[in-house]
């Protein structure tokens, strides 16, 4: 089974990066389910707790989704758009919980460390060539699973992506360098809560590839990362006094770093020029069938403007259709998108069933309320909730009891010391 637990692992995290013509690909989902469902029933591992738990959800999501949209005002369509989230995203994360249970931290741990080791072999070759990767690249696409011609120079197989507008940065096995760079942000907080913040091989080789994203992001979490690490390297009461001259440090770095504060600074000022010359830049793209990029300020301000209080349940899963009435927007900010798909309720129910997944490995207040933080970070940064991955975290702990289920395997660690060790 081991290899099994890898392997459909290496398979949902493809289908989460949105890199590929798997991830794309309908198709893919349903081999992924029925992978899962055939696994879970061969192994008997469906008990009458979580098949209510999920019938529970199921019906409370349906009734949601319908009042919503009838709220909204908006034809079947949407409606059958946010039925299909839950057929297809929804019921894979429960298939993928059924099937891994508390095996699932260690086994996206090792893959993801095993992904990163595959981008650190290609960045340097993509930064010394990357006509060479490219090249590399063109293979796949005789076979059918490349997408060299993608505007923009975007060239996808599989385990490594190679972006011309990101020549210079490391995208992993994601569509770009700052979805790659959340996806190891997450993992690498759990592998570290899960060992009590105490690196190892796997962490050192996720923040090494971390580090070659260059993303914005990526290094904000990094610094706050760190302040984890020293907050908990000690129990004694003095480690708040170790933290003053770190946090000084890190605030020094994120103030002169030319990736972190300038850059931010500098795309909100993009963003607030670009607010009143909307017309201007849709005429410009749409010439070469573009939507208008929005950096992550001007995201929010357009889904506020767009659905107001709406926001309050949210639109839908295809709100993008709505909004893009006006101007066709490509939103860049993982909290808008949220809120535009599910709203405030759905993001507190979000973030209140991350958390609980947060308290198996932590009852530390000072830390939850930094790793709600890493959650704002993350997720500010891009739009990734509603992804297999991402939606995990928070779909998990509705079916089980992750707060006692997951300190059992802390305490005894045997229980997987394959995956822990390698």
């Amino acid at each position: 089974m081991k290899r099994t637990y890898y392997f459909i692992t290496l398979f949902m995290l493809i289908l989460s990066a949105k890199a590929s013509v798997i991830s794309s690909s309908e198709i893919s989902w349903f081999v992924f389910e029925l992978i899962l469902l055939s696994i879970a029933l061969k192994k008997k591992l469906f008990t009458y707790k979580t098949i209510r738990a999920l019938f529970v959800f199921a019906v409370l999501f349906i009734v949601f989704i319908i009042f919503r949209n009838l709220f909204n005002k908006l034809t079947s369509t949407y409606l059958v758009s946010d039925l299909f989230f839950l057929a297809k995203f929804i019921f894979s994360v429960f298939l993928y919980g059924t099937v891994m249970r508390e095996k699932a931290i260690p086994y996206i741990v090792k893959v993801v460390s095993h992904l990163a080791i595959i981008s650190l072999i290609f960045y340097p070759i993509q930064l010394a060539d990357s006509k060479l990767v490219n090249d590399i690249g063109k293979i796949f696409d005789l076979v059918g699973l490349g997408t060299h011609n993608v505007s923009g120079g975007y060239n996808n197989y599989l385990f490594f992506t190679v972006y011309d507008n990101h020549i210079t940065r490391n995208c992993g096995f994601s569509w770009e360098p700052g979805a790659f760079a959340c996806i190891l942000s997450l993992t690498l907080i759990f592998a570290l809560l899960r060992d009590n913040f105490k690196f190892n091989k796997q962490t050192y080789i996720i923040s090494a590839a971390l580090i070659t994203t260059i993303s914005t992001t990526g290094y904000i979490m990094l610094l706050i990362i760190v302040v984890l690490k020293v907050l908990n390297s000690s129990k004694n009461k003095a480690r708040f006094v170790y933290i003053i001259p770190v946090v000084l440090v890190m605030l020094v770095i994120f103030l002169n770093s030319p990736v972190l504060y300038t850059k931010i600074v500098s795309a909100y000022n993009t963003d607030i020029n670009n607010s009143s010359n909307y017309d201007d830049l849709q005429n410009y793209y749409s010439q070469d069938n573009k939507t208008i990029p929005l950096n992550r300020f001007a995201s929010v301000i357009q889904i506020v403007l767009a659905f107001k209080y709406k926001l309050v349940l949210g639109v839908s899963n295809k709100y993008d259709e709505i909004l893009a009435k006006q101007y066709n927007f490509n939103i860049s900010n993982g909290i808008a998108d949220f809120f535009a798909k599910f709203g405030l309720i759905g993001f507190i129910f979000y973030l209140r069933n991350y958390m609980r997944f947060v308290k198996a490995y932590t009852t530390s207040r000072f830390n939850l309320f930094v790793i709600s933080v890493l959650f704002v970070v993350i997720y500010f940064g891009e739009p990734m909730l509603s992804m297999p991955l991402f939606l995990f975290f928070a779909v998990y702990p509705f079916f089980w009891t992750p707060v006692a289920n997951l300190k059992k395997q802390i305490a005894a660690p045997v229980h997987y010391p394959d995956v822990v060790n390698n």
